[in-house]
């Protein structure tokens, strides 16, 4: 038997090569962090290996869309350590697409949301501007769907913005790339972005977490 210090038994563990499919243990669903100890790569690990394909600290969100700016919120946040504030700059008529990086090996791609009906993130929109927000999901055989536009409102209050998932037509269990979508009539602006949750078991798959 396995001893530790002292000749204290420890308790049986073992590692899982794979993620449970209603697993949501997804660093960048918190907001609170920009980056995270992440294995990029499903390679055997060796000395050698170039540092982006080393296990190490990796960003957990990229701007695909509009010329933007990330950074922690420390003072208004809703749970966790902080939130993401967003300032952006962009062109007219351009759209802000921010998005968590989805690829990693130790985020066991594809990002499987088959078990959820709904997905929510909370907003604060301390700039005065009304803006819209949309989610934008594609899946591995690349095909892309998009929810309508929801409002954010000029509300001095964290808002919480819910999007059906199972009204968008792509296979939400091997998605690889999830997009928030905003857009503006201002050029310059703002947002405090946390908590990216999923919710509401679909009934189908409710013996899985039994």
């Amino acid at each position: 038997n396995l001893k530790g210090q002292h000749d204290i038994p420890l308790v049986p563990f073992r590692l899982a090569n794979e993620r449970p499919n209603y697993s949501l243990s997804n660093d960048w669903m918190s907001c609170d962090r920009l980056t995270g100890w992440i294995v990029p790569t499903p390679e055997k690990y060796r000395f050698n290996l170039p540092n982006e394909r080393k296990p190490g600290n990796f960003p957990l969100w990229k701007i695909t869309g509009g010329n933007s700016t990330l950074q922690l919120e420390k003072n208004n946040k809703i749970s966790g350590a902080a939130s993401i504030f967003l300032k952006f700059n962009k062109a007219a008529n351009e759209q802000i697409i921010l998005e968590p990086i989805l690829h990693y090996a130790s985020l066991y791609p594809p990002l499987n949301f088959s078990y959820w009906k709904n997905l929510t993130i909370e907003l604060f929109n301390a700039d005065h501007k009304t803006k819209t927000i949309a989610l934008r999901i594609v899946d591995i055989q690349d095909n892309a769907d998009q929810t309508e536009k929801v409002l954010i409102e000029d509300i001095l209050i964290w808002q919480k913005i819910t999007f059906d998932l199972l009204s968008l037509d792509v296979n939400l269990k091997q998605i690889k790339q999830l997009q928030f979508i905003f857009g503006s009539r201002d050029n310059k602006g703002e947002l405090t972005i946390d908590s990216v949750k999923c919710s509401s078991i679909i009934e189908s798959n409710a013996e899985d977490f039994e």
